[in-house]
This record gives C-alpha cells, structure tokens and sequence, in this order.
C-alpha cells in the first residue's frame, strides 16, 4: 500500500496532476479551495454542501483518476495532506504566475483607445500605486459602465470622491467596470449590450490562453504551446472570461498584493456575478452570442496538428527570439515614458 501510495505522489505521475491543479483557476473557480473541496468530500460526503460537491464533480472531470488516488490516499491522512497541499501551491502559482506576467503588459493593452499615452505616465514594473483610482486612465476603465458620463464631466473629483470613500462613490462588484464592455456599442438603456466585448479584455483573454504574441492581433507567433492548447481547450468558457475579467481587475488597480478585496470591490463576488450569468442560462440568447463572439476572436484557441518527427527549426528559434526581443523593447519603451 505505501509503496503504491508513494508511486502516486511523485515523479511523472504527480506532474499529472500538478498541471490539473494549474487548470483549476482559470477554467473551474478562480477562488476554489482545492484542499476544502477535497476534504469535504472525502470526509462528510452526505453531509458536504451541494457547492462543494459541484466544485469537486468539476475536478474529477478534469483528471477522474483523480478520485482513485484521493480513495487510496484517505488511508494515510498525512500522505493526503502532502498531496493537498502540492495541489494547492500548483493552483496558487498558476494564479500568480499569470498577475506577474500581466502587471506589465496590461499597460499596453490600456493605449488601445488613447491617442496619447496615458498622463500621468503608468509604470509597467515596481509599485502598482499609481494604478486605480489614482490615475485617470485607469480609473475610467474601473469606472462603472453606469458613471461614465459623470466620470468624463470631471474624472479629478470623481477619483478623489472614490478614493475618499464619500457616499455614492462606493464601488462594489454589482457595479460593472467599463474595461468589460465595448463601449463604443454600449447602450445606457440596456446595460448587456457590448457587455464583456471590451478590447482590452480581449487582449488580456488572449494574452493569458493563447500567448502574449497573439494579445493585439489575435495572430500566435510563438512556438510555446500555450495554456490553452496544453489543456484541450478549444472553446471559451464562461469561466475562463471571468477569471480573465478577475485577473484584469487586479492588474488596472492600485493593489500590491493578490487579495479578493479591493476597498469594498470583491473580486470574488465579480468572479461569482460573471459565472452566474452563464451558468443560470446557458441557452439565453446572449450567452449564446457571447460566446460565439468570443470564439470568433481567437482563431488560434485550437492547437494546431502536430507533425510527426517534426524538429524545432532555426527559424522557429528565430520567431521566438523575436518575440521575446519585441516583448522587452515595448516594456523599455513603457518604462522611457513613466520615467519622463
């Protein structure tokens, strides 16, 4: 039994099921709580909360031999909490790891809609300060959809109102930010139209499923499989759109540290709000528009064939040489502009 134990715990086998743990995030529950899920289940299964048991259901669905180990495991606690925890790092850093890479690149994806840069200039590395509420750019794309008009009348004292916690200027996750729709098609009157179509998070969706190659031009140009490709992912999701809007979020605010909390804005309760819309409905005709847009905008979400006995070439080495060198010349170019 130890030794069968062991096999499940380590080497090839336990790489499997990390990279599941890296999936959970971005494809079941941004905020999911491995460890709890799992305990629940395993130890109360009649008594454990019907979220909880749906949550779990989706983990086996990803890996279902999953649950095989979890049976053999429960019969040493401590080699299961081991497991646990290993699972929880992965999921943990697949979150961080994508806030690391995005804090710098978002600051291009903002300039979509600008004719200059942004003023005062943002930087793309160190304290995320300047961020939110205390620049103007992006304090209009975390403006809600709803007080644009009074934000563009006078976005000084709507962000010192905001910041200074004055009554009415309370920004909460039932508020939607103006970064998730497209608001050259937005109508006041009906606050679904252009919802979720926001260029910049496309960009960002992109950036984070199909590379940061393909994150203005929806066009790949890298040979590192990406996220998506790795993980079979050959549809958008209601979930994979929200944790990008989460991870989105995150990245336009002043926050230094990964927290749900951002003053009274709930990132999770933004998470649960997204979902909600699609899993409530999913044959709602705007779901079902949604989408299709969004697959419409990520030609590239399939992987490609593969060849057999195909060799990374050097032109291959080249484009990735190129794309990383292109990468840093706009990050020195972001970081010449916050410096004047």
């Amino acid at each position: 039994m130890l030794l069968e134990i062991s096999r499940m715990i380590k080497g090839s086998t336990l790489r499997k099921y990390i990279n599941i743990a890296h999936w959970v995030p971005l494809s079941i529950d941004s905020f999911m709580d491995i460890g709890e899920v799992i305990l629940a289940v395993t130890e109360q299964f009649n008594d454990c909360a019907q979220e909880l048991l749906l949550l779990y259901d989706d983990l086996v669905t990803l890996k279902p031999e999953i649950e095989d180990v979890l049976e053999t495991l429960e019969a040493e606690p401590d080699q299961l909490t081991q497991f646990i925890k290993k699972l929880e790092t992965a999921a943990n850093s697949a979150k961080t790891d994508d806030t690391s890479l995005l804090k710098p690149a978002i600051v291009q994806y903002m300039l979509h809609d600008l004719i200059a840069p942004p003023n005062p200039a943002i930087p793309p590395t160190g304290s995320k300060a300047p961020r939110g509420f205390a620049n103007p750019t992006t304090a209009r794309l975390l403006c809600p959809i709803k007080k644009l008009g009074q934000f563009d009348a006078d976005p000084g004292a709507f962000m010192d109102n905001v910041s200074q916690g004055t009554p009415g200027y309370e920004i909460t996750a039932g508020d939607w930010p103006s970064f998730l729709y497209d608001t050259t098609i937005h109508n006041p009157d009906n606050v679904m139209e252009g919802f979720l179509r926001g260029y910049l998070l496309l960009c960002v969706y992109r950036h984070i499923f199909t590379s940061p190659s393909s994150s203005m031009t929806g066009s790949r140009d890298a040979t590192k499989p990406a996220k998506a490709h790795i993980h079979k992912l050959e549809m958008v999701t209601g979930c994979t759109i929200t944790y990008t809007a989460v991870q989105a979020h995150f990245a336009l605010s002043s926050c230094a540290r990964w927290d749900i909390k951002d003053g009274k804005f709930n990132l999770q309760s933004l998470f649960n709000n997204i979902v909600a819309l699609f899993e409530s409905a999913p044959k709602d005709p705007w779901v079902v528009e949604t989408l299709n847009w969004w697959n419409e905008q990520l030609p590239d979400l399939k992987a490609p064939k593969k060849q057999k006995h195909a060799k990374k070439s050097k032109d291959a080495n080249k484009t990735d040489n190129q794309d990383n060198k292109a990468a840093n010349k706009m990050l020195r170019v972001l970081q010449a502009q916050a410096a004047k």
